[in-house]
């Protein structure tokens, strides 16, 4: 695959004046533990948060099941209205020391950067996953989620993997 000068990747340099706002040279070692240890200690509740995106990755898929003859343009747009709250978990997730949902967040995500269209399956397999993270969320269930959170991570995977089969498209997921 070629790629035209236009599709090359440009190197853009700093504006001076947001350089000199922001500085430049290194942080010194002593701060950057400092931080690191405030981070640490922080006990702020991931729960709130996730739940905002929760909801609106549900208002999302209530708009998905209530399209109909969508042009593209519209399906382009609930699509990324799912993907939004998605992405916001998935960043945040790890942060707060929830893994599992990180991942299954991980997982729809790659699953909804590569769907072509929406149909009732991926309506049903973000629904459970929005519906699954909740539960999750809602419990405090923290890190990897042992062997349930990689049997949840398994079945995902594998709904997907069943999606993308049935339509003959190759399911490809990045870890």
């Amino acid at each position: 695959m070629s790629s035209t000068s236009a599709e090359k990747a440009r190197v853009i340099k700093a504006n001076l004046m947001l350089q000199a706002k922001v500085g430049s040279g290194t942080i010194e070692e002593e701060k950057i533990q400092k931080m690191e240890k405030t981070m640490e200690e922080a006990k702020v509740d991931f729960a709130p948060m996730a739940n905002i995106f929760l909801n609106e990755l549900a208002v999302a898929i209530s708009q998905a099941r209530t399209m109909t003859d969508a042009t593209s343009k519209s399906t382009d747009a609930v699509i990324a209205a799912m993907t939004e709250p998605v992405m916001q978990i998935k960043a945040n997730a790890a942060m707060f020391d929830y893994q599992l949902v990180g991942n299954l967040a991980n997982i729809v995500l790659n699953f909804l950067e590569n769907i072509e269209g929406i149909d009732k399956t991926v309506i049903e397999i973000v629904d459970a996953h929005q519906k699954t993270l909740s539960i999750i969320v809602k419990s405090k269930m923290m890190g990897t989620g042992g062997e349930y959170g990689q049997k949840i991570e398994a079945e995902l995977k594998d709904a997907c993997k069943r999606y993308f089969t049935k339509r003959g498209t190759e399911a490809v997921f990045v870890e």
